[in-house]
């Protein structure tokens, strides 16, 4: 447009109202993060609570910045769409905005994570959301409101009848992260070796715990960050790895009494009617899959909480025996959509 005129300017600053707003955050390390930055970014975001990462008030600013029926195009690190960091922020897009185009993970040349492509008209919300129109007021159902392009009509409808016939892991079973064996005299690495010894225990991080392998942590309580009980891990236990990547949840039973790091969550039953072996084949089904892909989108963490919130149907409880479809009273086609939700974390573009 001939008459159009062009504005490169900081993001994070207050400017006139434009018509289109196009842009993505620089990556700023947080010791490089500026104090007072971020103490006025507080003041003028008040939603903003604890750690928060600059691309959140970056996006919130974007869309402040374009005029009421202009549009906002962001290429954003695609955990900001799915994180519990970025949960206000897309809850008031999806309240207040008209989302368009809502594409990702995807890869970005020089980037290490993969990225989002997020477009909207401003103030022209709520409307269906991407990439299949699911409508908005379904999307607010979920408590961290995840811009997940593979949700479809009808996907929290299912995930709220999986519920409804549940209980809750965490109400049945303990659930903790592993240990944090830093302290303020030092790393870990100082308490780490590979033989046994007084006053030792097997450790293992997420890594090589699944590996199979193990190495000794001169278990010194009172100079760890969070040593946890030694109960946790001396007990049976099964063991879930933070991290979960593109595949399903990862997880395996431990009698060895291993203590495991905080890229681990231990889960120890305290319900009679679970067994180890059973609640792991539960964890690992494509059905739990594809039901927390809905609820919290493609992301790669897997938190205490969230494996708290993990359902175990009330028949299955009953009878392990039960199949899992049976138990949550899932027909044919619900099956296959949890399946290919689980799939589609495997191969993008599937759901």
């Amino acid at each position: 447009c001939p008459r159009a005129r062009l504005l490169c300017d900081d993001a994070l600053k207050h400017g006139v109202e434009v018509d289109l707003v196009c842009g993505n955050p620089p990556f700023v390390p947080p010791e490089r993060q500026d104090r007072r930055l971020r103490d006025e970014l507080r003041r003028r975001f008040p939603w903003l609570r604890g750690r928060f990462d600059l691309v959140v008030p970056f996006a919130a600013t974007a869309a402040q910045r374009a005029r009421a029926g202009g549009g906002v195009g962001l290429v954003l690190p695609f955990p900001a769409l799915v994180q519990p960091y970025g949960s206000v922020l897309r809850r008031r897009w999806v309240q207040r905005h008209r989302l368009t185009v809502l594409q990702g993970p995807q890869p970005f040349p020089g980037a290490s994570v993969h990225i989002g492509v997020v477009v909207m008209r401003v103030g022209a919300g709520p409307g269906p959301v991407p990439a299949h129109g699911i409508a908005a007021d379904e999307l607010l159902r979920l408590e961290t409101v995840p811009l997940s392009p593979v949700l479809r009509p009808g996907d929290v409808d299912l995930s709220e009848a999986m519920r409804a016939c549940s209980e809750q892991l965490g109400e049945l079973c303990l659930v903790d992260t592993g240990l944090v064996a830093h302290g303020p005299d030092g790393g870990k690495a100082r308490l780490i070796s590979d033989e046994p010894g007084e006053g030792r225990v097997p450790y293992a991080d997420a890594r090589e715990f699944f590996a199979g392998t193990h190495r000794w942590l001169a278990y010194e309580p009172q100079g760890m960050h969070r040593p946890k009980s030694p109960t946790l891990f001396e007990s049976p236990k099964l063991v879930v790895q933070r991290i979960r990547g593109q595949g399903p949840v990862r997880a395996a039973v431990d009698r060895e009494g291993i203590y495991v790091g905080h890229t681990c969550t231990v889960v120890l039953p305290r319900d009679p009617r679970i067994e180890l072996e059973h609640l792991l084949e539960l964890i690992q089904s494509p059905l739990i899959d594809g039901l927390i892909r809905i609820e919290r989108g493609q992301r790669l963490d897997l938190y205490p909480r969230d494996v708290s919130a993990i359902p175990l149907p009330q028949a299955w409880l009953s009878d392990p025996s039960v199949g899992l479809a049976e138990a949550f009273g899932l027909r044919a086609g619900q099956v296959r959509r949890l399946e290919q939700i689980a799939a589609a974390s495997r191969s993008p573009g599937q759901a």
